[in-house]
């Protein structure tokens, strides 16, 4: 994002401006320290003139989802487990 908005000669500023976000929420999403919103990057992608693609890292959702269960003695499909300390 960051090479095709200085290409463009677009500031941090007028992209938060239009999609009404604080600037350093643009710089946070430039150097991959947050993602955007769903329709936030696509706002985005359009005010650069440039096509949006969605990516979903399964693998991540699905151990972060593991993570939420652990010593709940569940499991994300609804078994239950038997956790002993």
């Amino acid at each position: 994002m960051r090479g095709i908005r200085l290409a463009r000669r677009i500031s941090q500023q007028r992209i938060a401006d239009h999609v009404g976000l604080p600037r350093t929420t643009i710089h946070k999403i430039e150097t991959g320290l947050q993602f955007a919103r769903i329709d936030k990057a696509e706002q985005i992608a359009a005010f650069l003139g440039v096509e949006t693609v969605i990516c979903f890292d399964l693998d991540r959702a699905w151990r972060r989802r593991q993570r939420l269960y652990v010593g709940h003695g569940g499991s994300p499909d609804g078994a239950v487990n038997d956790v002993h300390p």
